[in-house]
């Protein structure tokens, strides 16, 4: 199970910890257990239709222990986004602490959903979770 073991920190928008939750803990995962999610699926969704488009070259990094999503391009540029992490059974669920239409649920095998806006499009990726051997 490749989230289980991680530790979901809630956040408010300062970066104080409030409350902390955890799942079983996994031998295989620490509290700094980094994630890089590479997608394989993007839709892009208007009010009027639903195109599969090319997935681009990027990739998004989780990191609890901060509470932060990094989405990153292939030379390695970078925008964080302060986040939230809570767990609901297998699935863990991220959002931005911050209001710019950002999710993603990711399952207990590293699958994953995220759907972003952009302007007035919905971005909707789907891919796998890796640790990081960063």
């Amino acid at each position: 199970m490749l989230i289980s073991g991680l530790l979901a920190f809630l956040l408010i928008p300062s970066g104080t910890v409030l409350a902390t939750t955890t799942m079983a803990m996994s031998p295989r995962y620490s509290r700094s257990t980094i994630l890089i999610c590479h997608p394989t699926n993007r839709f892009m969704i208007t009010q009027d239709e639903a195109l599969k488009e090319d997935i681009g070259q990027f990739y998004t990094v989780l990191n609890p222990a901060l509470g932060i999503v990094s989405r990153c391009e292939k030379d390695a540029r970078c925008n964080i986004l302060p986040s939230m992490f809570s767990f609901a059974g297998t699935y863990a669920n991220i959002q931005s602490t911050v209001p710019n239409g950002f999710m993603m649920k990711i399952d207990s095998n590293g699958n994953y959903i995220e759907v972003s806006t952009l302007g007035l499009k919905t971005a909707v990726y789907s891919g796998v979770c890796k640790i990081s051997k960063m």
